[in-house]
């Protein structure tokens, strides 16, 4: 699985999120990503091994 696919189809593990607006620029990278949309969810374990690389970071006064 490329890195792309993976970010893509972590985002969509997300029961809140219902869709997805892949990259499109060039034919070779949109082709992969649009079809990250297959219904095909990350395996579990893996899931819970990404979560514990997670980046809890406390929002500034300027990312606001």
């Amino acid at each position: 699985m490329t890195m792309a696919e993976l970010a893509l189809r972590w985002i969509l593990a997300e029961p809140s999120v219902s869709t997805i607006i892949p990259g499109m620029r060039k034919r070779k990278t949109s082709t992969p990503n649009m079809a990250t949309s297959d219904g095909v969810r990350i395996d579990p374990s893996l899931l819970s091994q990404l979560k514990q690389h997670r980046w809890d970071r406390r929002p500034t006064e300027w990312s606001q």
